[in-house]
């Protein structure tokens, strides 16, 4: 996995956190200009942070990449059961 971000976004930080809490493996890749329009072109959305997966696919809002990534990977499960603390937690 690539995350495409910059190190003072509070929501790549927040990406990169879940990641090695989740022990999944990435690499970090700086977000300049020209990748931040590239890649929001790409998605159809210029924001940050972007995910690349392995098999190519382009992740993009925090949220919906942690969502994705729990449905993948389940165990262990970093999303609180209680629904309303789940909404809170992220």
């Amino acid at each position: 996995m690539i995350v495409h971000g910059l190190d003072l976004s509070y929501f790549t930080g927040k990406l990169e956190g879940y990641l090695r809490l989740k022990g999944l493996s990435y690499r970090f890749e700086p977000m300049d200009t020209y990748g931040f329009l590239t890649l929001g072109d790409r998605v159809g959305v210029r924001q940050m942070p972007h995910l690349t997966l392995a098999d190519g696919r382009l992740l993009t809002d925090t949220v919906e990449i942690i969502d994705a990534l729990e449905r993948q990977y389940s165990a262990p499960s970093l999303t609180p059961n209680d629904p309303v603390t789940a909404f809170i937690a992220i």
